[in-house]
């Protein structure tokens, strides 16, 4: 009998060995389940975007990952009746969502491994549009459902499931899937799995996602360059290189790293969870090629603190500040600031001309620096229409498109009759001259460049830097060049200041001697 009972304990110890590893397995194995899909099976974009306006149902898919083995040995082994290890995704559009390791990934409905779902849930109708939903996806890819948020027990594709289909619908998951893992962990062996599960390594690498949530390092033209640098008012640093035939560096205000953390103003004046976000975005900042983006509520924390009558501490708006110029230079930050609802950018520019003459001249600063790069400037000159602005600070409702706002905020800076403002927005007119533009944005900018060279207190940077501008926009435009020249710039008078300025200044001269302007 005493032989038995070991024999019947060993055996015991055996099975629950074997489970544990095999739900081990299988909960670690639920991102594979979704790269799969990815990979095996084309996205039917066309299919969601061709419902855009119309109301959709919403379903959720329920899998069992054990194949009911979970059903089969959890009484015995855990003392618990579990039915099943579930995995959830949730269709709508016309495609099945979840969430893994990988981050956020769709597929046609039942095109994963797993094969047909052991459960259909009709959650109801929702009246959210394809394109909201997507801009809500991609906040999420960004933020508490970035691939390194996922958690075996804590936070997984049931979560991401759940708070999904109370967006769309206001109603959850069936909550014996949302509490098995709170069921399973308060077990012995339970708890063991949850402390094997949580220690294992889950890289999001391979397979194709929903959204690419990485980073990108700054590319090659819109590296600081080591030639020509300035210092600046708020001890950034403005670069660029000596403009040579074929080649151009774009300005870019930039400090080596982010401003100081500790002993901050700027955290003082936050609350608690405002002081969160900010710790996000020093840790990102810190990161060459970080694998996550931030949200859209740590940018708005940062438009708040500058736009905050109540803020009287210029030393922290300029950090505020200081941190968007740094933040506009990453690629994936102008990828959710094109996404952003509330265009906490287009609230800056339509304050702009409210502000004091150094938040006026920081805000510049992020101008210029969102316009050094191609997908910067394609995002500040749109020219869509956007809808009206209901929590504008200023109580003004109106359309408004980011290229009238940018050409405003660029125009009124060189128009202002202060050099440190004028020689901000010249670098910013200057990494927008041999990008393509309509013509209001030319005249616009052409005129006022050659009113704010008029000047003859104008700082060196900014006479050298309009007149690069000029010189391009006289180049292949007749009306810019009658322009200009009827303007009768002194370029006597501007070729004292620098050598480079002269030779810009010669080489407009040699323009209008060989234009024929009637």
């Amino acid at each position: 009998m005493k032989c038995k009972s070991n024999w019947t304990e060993y055996l015991s110890i055996y099975l629950s060995i074997y489970l544990s590893i095999y739900l081990s397995i299988y909960l670690s194995n639920i991102d594979l389940f979704c790269r799969f899909c990815a990979t095996s099976t084309p996205r039917n974009t066309s299919m969601a975007q061709s419902n855009n306006t119309v109301k959709q149902s919403v379903l959720v898919y329920i899998y069992d990952m054990s194949k009911g083995m979970a059903q089969a040995l959890s009484l015995p082994l855990l003392g618990k009746q579990i039915n099943g290890v579930w995995h959830t995704g949730i269709v709508v559009f016309g495609m099945e969502y979840f969430f893994g390791s990988d981050g956020i990934s769709n597929c046609e409905p039942s095109h994963t491994i797993l094969g047909e779902p052991d459960e259909i849930k009709d959650l109801g109708i929702t009246q959210i549009s394809y394109d909201i939903f997507m801009d809500y996806l991609f906040e999420l890819s960004n933020d508490r459902f970035r691939p390194d948020k996922y958690n075996l027990f804590d936070h997984n594709c049931n979560t991401f499931s759940n708070e999904v289909a109370q967006f769309l619908t206001g109603k959850k998951i069936p909550s014996h899937i949302l509490d098995l893992p709170a069921e399973v962990a308060n077990t012995p062996l339970g708890s063991m799995m949850k402390s094997m599960t949580n220690n294992l390594a889950v890289n999001p690498s391979g397979g194709s996602k929903l959204f690419d949530s990485r980073s990108f390092a700054p590319s090659s033209s819109t590296k600081q360059s080591s030639h020509n640098t300035k210092t600046s008012t708020s001890n950034n640093s403005a670069t660029h290189s000596r403009s040579s035939a074929g080649s151009f560096s774009p300005v870019i205000y930039c400090g080596q790293k982010p401003p100081q953390k500790d002993g901050s103003v700027l955290f003082e004046a936050l609350k608690a969870e405002e002081k969160v976000l900010l710790e996000d975005i020093y840790e990102y900042l810190s990161i060459e090629s970080p694998d996550y983006s931030l949200g859209k509520n740590h940018l708005r924390i940062l438009v708040q603190i500058v736009l905050n009558n109540k803020v009287s501490d210029p030393q922290v708006k300029s950090i505020a500040c200081s941190l968007l110029q740094m933040l506009v230079l990453r690629e994936d930050v102008i990828q959710v600031l094109k996404h952003d609802q509330e265009h906490h950018m287009a609230h800056l520019l339509l304050e702009f001309n409210s502000l004091a003459r150094d938040v006026i001249i920081d805000i510049l600063k992020m101008v210029t620096n969102c316009l050094s790069s191609k997908i910067g400037f394609d995002y500040l000159t749109s020219s869509e229409e956007r809808p009206h602005l209901s929590d504008f600070p200023s109580g003004n409702n109106t359309t408004f498109s980011y290229m009238s706002l940018t050409r405003e905020a660029v125009v009124n800076g060189l128009l202002l009759e202060q050099r440190d403002v004028n020689d901000v927005a010249a670098a910013a007119a200057f990494n927008m001259h041999k990008m393509p533009m309509n013509d209001d944005l030319l005249i616009a900018l052409s005129s006022a460049l050659t009113q704010c060279l008029q000047r003859e207190e104008i700082l060196e940077d900014t006479a050298y830097l309009g007149l690069q501008c000029l010189q391009w926009f006289i180049k292949g435009n007749s009306e810019i060049c009658a322009l200009v020249k009827m303007m009768e710039l002194n370029y006597q008078r501007l070729s004292l200041k620098s050598s480079r300025v002269k030779s810009t200044c010669d080489q407009i001269c040699d323009i209008f001697a060989k234009e024929i302007v009637f």
